[in-house]
């Protein structure tokens, strides 16, 4: 309850970078399998959905960034941070029914 802009911005950019360098490491796994074979139909919608994770977590990264360098306005801050959660939370549940929709075939 008492944690200043840099603990809050640094903890938030902190969680942004880790989840899009998570994102990158899949994504450079995906492309050395794919080369290796052809990269198929489902492969590729695979790599579409890294797009909504890979901006949710730029926007935590980014809501980190302007809170720890004070760029900008807290309303500011809040927007990413709000925008990101919301997409991360659309995103887990886009890939949660894929996953539903998928094992049902």
């Amino acid at each position: 309850p008492h944690a200043d802009r840099t603990q809050i911005g640094g903890g938030i950019g902190l969680v942004g970078m880790v989840g899009v360098a998570r994102i990158a490491r899949s994504l450079f796994a995906i492309h050395q399998v794919g080369r290796a074979s052809r990269i198929g139909p489902r492969n590729r919608e695979v790599v579409r959905r890294f797009g909504l994770s890979c901006l949710g977590n730029a926007c935590l990264l980014g809501s980190g960034v302007l809170l720890l360098a004070g760029i900008g306005s807290l309303s500011g801050f809040w927007s990413l941070l709000f925008g990101g959660v919301m997409i991360l939370l659309i995103s887990g549940t886009r890939s949660a029914w894929l996953l539903v929709a998928h094992e049902s075939e």
